[in-house]
């Protein structure tokens, strides 16, 4: 089978998130599975046309995100008319694949679920703060002295169409989790009967696996962006409660921070801001790290906390478990079902600082318990993401996707 992947994320030049890990594993394991794998993808340093790497013919275009789904366009059709694939996949981020799609109507096509730009701009929305009154104080005042009623009507971002409408005409959408298959479903209407529960591969690097299991840090790790959606908020309100019952608990930040629901300040002054000194002594913030060296900072941690207002997935949920790390993150969401419903990890409800405070000194307080809940999610935890797991799912979605249009095209004809 020939498969195109069409992903503006792709390590090392975007390795901006999940996106980027999974098409650089699944990319991989369906060569070593047989299949002809192209990528076309972004970059903020090159442009990089058919190099291949690890029997992965890569295509690395510089360019914005936002002029990447017509960007990519040119170079794909180049591909394709070379040698036509066979059916390509884009995540629903962004609906990077759209004009591919639109170019070439016979072409079977998959969306990936990941968190649609939509819902991810949702979950993670500010709070109402003082500025958004008063701007709509003003908005008001406007309408009311120039009587131009339509300023009052809802302005969205236009991506959100362009997700919604390429979601809904996909001959197969590929779901990582049933929590984001549950929320597309119901927020945009798409057929039940065209999702197919399709985990992410995740084969964990040797030097993760080979952290013992036997460490005693006292360090709490946050994996990830320091932004509102990943619940950072929720943590911080936590600190207190955790460092006054654990004198010698330390707590480390490995991410890039954005920004604050305040003018001004980032999420780490955020996160500082109103918080103790003694406390704020106990805090370190590493930054951004290379996906090579996460397993230094595992190495160093004895619990990984994700209080994510929500996730479609978390694949630092799964490095956590492949450390062997006792795992504590919400229980609405994809890494609930990560986690066996509570069987590798602890579970707490969303936006609930003291439940994050309870089940981390759970874990400083029981270390075997800790350790035996790690070695447990390292043992079994991982086996539906593996390689041979995965990929017979993965080529029978592509199978139905390319049956469906067929059909389609037949009844077109």
């Amino acid at each position: 089978m020939r498969i195109a992947f069409v992903s503006y994320e792709l390590p090392p030049d975007t390795a901006l998130g999940g996106i980027a890990t999974y098409v650089a594993q699944i990319a991989d394991a369906l060569a070593d599975a047989g299949a002809e794998v192209e990528v076309f993808c972004g970059s903020t340093t090159r442009t990089d046309q058919t190099i291949n790497e690890h029997g992965v013919v890569i295509h690395r275009l510089k360019i914005d995100r936002h002029a990447f789904a017509t960007a990519i366009v040119p170079v794909f059709l180049q591909r394709h008319r070379a040698k036509p694939f066979d059916v390509l996949e884009g995540p629903d981020f962004n609906a990077e694949a759209r004009y591919v799609v639109r170019a070439l109507q016979q072409l079977p096509y998959v969306v990936k679920l990941h968190t649609p730009y939509f819902f991810a701009a949702k979950v993670g929305k500010f709070p109402y703060s003082r500025t958004d009154f008063w701007n709509q104080l003003r908005l008001y005042w406007y309408v009311l002295k120039t009587m131009n009623v339509h300023a009052l009507a809802k302005r969205e971002d236009p991506i959100f169409a362009e997700e919604k409408q390429h979601l809904l005409n996909a001959d197969e959408i590929a779901a990582p989790s049933h929590a984001v298959a549950d929320v597309v479903c119901k927020t945009w209407g798409a057929d039940f009967d065209r999702v197919s529960l399709v985990p992410y591969t995740y084969e964990p690097p040797a030097e993760i696996t080979a952290i013992p299991v036997d460490t005693d840090t006292q360090v709490i790790t946050f994996l990830g962006r320091l932004e509102w959606r990943k619940g950072v908020q929720d943590l911080t309100k936590a600190f207190p409660l955790i460092f006054d019952r654990h004198p010698n608990a330390r707590f480390r930040f490995v991410g890039a921070w954005s920004a604050s629901p305040l003018p001004g300040l980032n999420m780490k002054e955020y996160v500082c801001r109103g918080l103790a000194q003694k406390y704020i002594d106990r805090i370190e913030f590493v930054g951004k790290v290379p996906l090579n060296q996460i397993s230094q900072y595992l190495a160093k941690t004895d619990i990984c906390v994700f209080p994510s207002r929500w996730e479609s997935f978390g694949f630092v949920v799964l490095e956590a478990m492949s450390a062997a790390r006792g795992v504590v993150c919400t229980n609405n969401g994809g890494m609930a079902e990560l986690l066996g419903g509570g069987k590798y990890g602890l579970l707490v409800p969303p936006k609930s600082p003291s439940e994050i405070a309870k089940q981390i000194n759970y874990f400083l307080d029981n270390p075997a318990a800790r350790k035996a809940m790690g070695a447990l999610a390292r043992k079994e935890g991982l086996k539906p993401f593996a390689s041979e797991v995965v990929i017979p799912k993965q080529l029978a979605s592509y199978e139905r996707a390319i049956a469906r249009r067929k059909k389609l095209m037949a009844h077109a004809g």
